[in-house]
């Protein structure tokens, strides 16, 4: 026969249950805020919107939002339903009530993200964590189906002038097992970014050792971020897209003297540059000592691009064509010969110190300063480029300015930003090549991030 209860008994219960309440409230407090970390969201970031939770787990997100009436409209994207996490959700249940709990489960529903039973555009926030497809080296053809579908069927729910993001994402530094899922998602990123209604970001979150093992690589973690742009708020949408697309045509025509046009890898920064009112001179998209149809490539390891306005006065200095004449003729040097600083410097810094000697002309200071504004607003939009990529770059990835008397240009691959040694040993040109790759995704963002200003009618 069980004894009865005593007062005493009965109060440590409840003290017992209070306990156990208020741990599950702090594990739902702390996994809420480490999800909006993890995606890098603020709780205002979420409130008066329609949010789906892709993989909803527990749904602790949901109910926090719930609890605390920070959001109503939450819904759970969950493959399974009762059978994951039921210790975590009996758990919920006893803090949010049965009223609420109906609540949440009327809000959730039984699906995968590669075929979601939602309304096109009817979501303002899709958030996804740890909810990308895996890899499996004998599926590989569902796993590249499963992320093309994936993100179709995101893009397809998100309202105009909606967001989604996922999290996490492995970026370069990796396992090598992972790779081949995250070149699905890079190929399914670069068809994204043609679409003229999405902004496509990446951002570095963190990195971590890939195990427990000494040798572990350190691997990065990103996010993804993919903006729907509302194109009924955007003024001239199909006229912006026509304007890019004549300019690529232009930029096709451009070539050097050889009679070279403009290197691929770096011909959309050449267009968005353009587009953004800084006239480009030279680019090169970077080489590795690279050899093509037989012939060795000669450049700079790392990508540039130079700026400089048009119409270059004639002179810089009074009577700089008869000082630079007066001079070759000294050394017996032709014109062109004394110009070129490298093969014949002491006669070219003579000739200069005898032009300093007077005041520039006033055409050429007034060209001057109109390439120093330029040069300042480049500096203005790297600034503004960097504070929305929060990651995923590196002192030799960054772009920067390198100045000259009268140019500028832009530029990374920190000691890789030189003439490629024409002794580059074949190790060498396959781990240089490595870091070429990183330094051209870097460009190719710069020219995203100005691109989609220009699509906004964002002032560049």
């Amino acid at each position: 026969m069980e004894s009865p209860k005593t007062e005493g008994q009965d109060k440590k219960s409840i003290k017992e249950s209070d306990y156990h309440i208020q741990k599950a409230e702090d594990f739902i407090a702390k996994n809420f805020h480490s999800y909006l970390d993890d995606l890098g969201l603020s709780e205002a970031d979420i409130k008066n919107k329609r949010v789906l939770d892709v993989g909803a787990g527990a749904r602790t997100f949901a109910s926090h939002c719930i609890r605390t009436g920070i959001n109503r409209e939450i819904y759970s994207l969950k493959p399974r339903i009762g059978e994951t996490y039921p210790e975590e959700e009996k758990e919920i249940t006893a803090i949010i009530g049965e009223k609420e709990k109906k609540e949440i489960d009327s809000k959730t529903v039984k699906a995968v993200m590669e075929n979601m039973p939602f309304k096109d555009q009817s979501m303002d926030l899709v958030l996804a964590e740890n909810a990308m497809p895996g890899f499996d080296s004998e599926k590989g053809e569902e796993m590249r189906s499963s992320v093309q579908n994936s993100f179709d069927e995101i893009i397809r729910v998100l309202k105009p002038g909606g967001e989604a993001r996922l999290y996490p994402i492995y970026l370069n530094e990796c396992e090598q097992s992972r790779r081949p899922l995250v070149e699905e998602i890079e190929k399914k990123l670069a068809e994204l970014r043609k679409n003229k209604n999405l902004e496509i970001t990446i951002q570095e979150v963190r990195k971590l050792p890939s195990s427990l093992a000494e040798d572990a690589i350190q691997e990065t973690y990103g996010r993804i971020i993919v903006k729907k742009i509302n194109t009924e708020n955007s003024v001239g949408a199909e006229q912006k897209e026509a304007v890019i697309e004549q300019k690529r045509k232009e930029i096709d025509q451009f070539a050097d003297v050889e009679g070279k046009g403009i290197d691929e890898e770096i011909k959309n920064t050449i267009v968005a540059l353009n587009l953004a009112g800084f006239p480009t001179t030279q680019s090169c998209h970077g080489h590795c000592g690279e050899i093509i149809d037989g012939k060795r490539m000669e450049g700079f390891g790392s990508p540039w691009v130079q700026i400089e306005l048009a119409d270059r006065p004639k002179e810089r200095f009074p009577n700089e064509n008869a000082i630079f004449q007066k001079v070759a003729q000294k050394y017996g040097l032709s014109i062109e010969d004394l110009k070129d600083m490298e093969k014949n410097p002491e006669p070219y810094w003579e000739a200069i110190k005898e032009m300093s000697q007077q005041e520039e002309t006033p055409e050429y200071r007034e060209w001057k300063r109109k390439n120093e504004e330029l040069l300042q607003r480049a500096k203005e939009l790297l600034d503004e480029f960097y504070k929305i990529r929060e990651g995923g770059y590196n002192e030799d990835t960054k772009l920067q300015i390198e100045e000259f008397t009268d140019m500028f240009r832009i530029h990374n691959g920190g000691a890789d930003y030189k003439m490629v040694d024409e002794n580059i040993s074949e190790s060498e040109k396959i781990s240089h090549h490595k870091r070429l790759l990183k330094y051209q995704r870097e460009m190719r963002y710069f020219a995203d991030f100005l691109l989609n200003k220009f699509r906004i009618n964002e002032k560049i």
